[in-house]
C-alpha cells in the first residue's frame, strides 16, 4: 500500500507536471497564433497598399505612354513638314518659270488673302500686276508706231516705254531680292 500512495503521488505530480507543461505548450501555441495572425495582417497591409501603388504606377505609365505616343506623332508631323519646307533654290526657279497668267486667273487671285497663297500664286499675281500695265503700253506703242503719228509723239512713246520697261525690270528685280533672300 505504501508503494500504491507513492505511485499515486507520483503520478499526481506527473500529472501536475504535464498540465503546466500543456498550458506552457497552449501559451506559446497562443502567442505563435498571435504572431502568425498579426504577420497575415501586415501581410495583406501590404498586399492592399502595393495593389494601390501599381493602380497607381499603371495609371501614371499609361500616361506617359500617351504622352510619348502625341510626341512620336509631333515629332513625325514636323519631320513631314520639315521635308515638305526643305525646298532646293532649284526647284523655286523651276516652279517660277511660268509666272504668265491670265486675267480670269489673276481675278481669282486677286481675291485670295496673300497668306493663303503659295509663293508662285503670289509672285504671278504681283508680276502680273507690274508686267500687264507695261504690255498694255507695249501694244499702245506698237499700235501708234503703225500709225502715222508724227515723229515725235512717237518717239515721246518710245521714251514712255523705255522708262515702263525700266520700272518692270526693277519691280522684277526687287521680288527676286525679296523672295529669294
Amino acid at each position: 500500500m505504501h508503494e500504491l500512495q507513492l505511485l499515486r503521488v507520483e503520478l499526481a505530480e506527473l500529472t501536475h507536471q504535464r498540465q503546466v507543461e500543456q498550458r506552457e505548450q497552449q501559451s506559446r501555441v497562443d502567442e505563435l497564433e498571435d504572431q502568425l495572425a498579426e504577420a497575415l495582417h501586415q501581410r495583406n497591409m501590404l498586399q492592399i497598399r502595393q495593389t494601390g501603388q501599381l493602380g497607381q504606377y499603371e495609371a501614371e505609365l499609361a500616361a506617359l505612354r500617351q504622352q510619348l505616343d502625341q510626341l512620336v506623332s509631333r515629332q513625325k508631323q514636323l519631320e513631314e513638314d520639315n521635308s515638305r519646307l526643305q525646298v532646293t533654290p532649284d526647284q523655286v526657279k523651276r516652279s517660277l518659270l511660268h509666272l504668265n497668267i491670265s486675267e480670269a486667273r489673276y481675278q481669282e487671285l486677286s481675291k485670295m488673302d496673300p497668306q493663303n497663297m503659295s509663293l508662285k500664286d503670289f509672285t504671278a499675281l504681283r508680276v502680273h500686276e507690274s508686267v500687264a500695265p507695261l504690255e498694255q503700253l507695249a501694244e499702245a506703242h506698237q499700235r501708234l508706231r503703225e500709225s502715222a503719228l508724227p515723229r515725235a509723239v512717237r518717239d515721246d512713246l518710245s521714251a514712255r516705254l523705255a522708262a515702263a520697261e525700266t520700272e518692270r525690270e526693277d519691280t522684277l528685280s526687287r521680288l527676286a531680292e525679296t523672295g529669294f533672300q
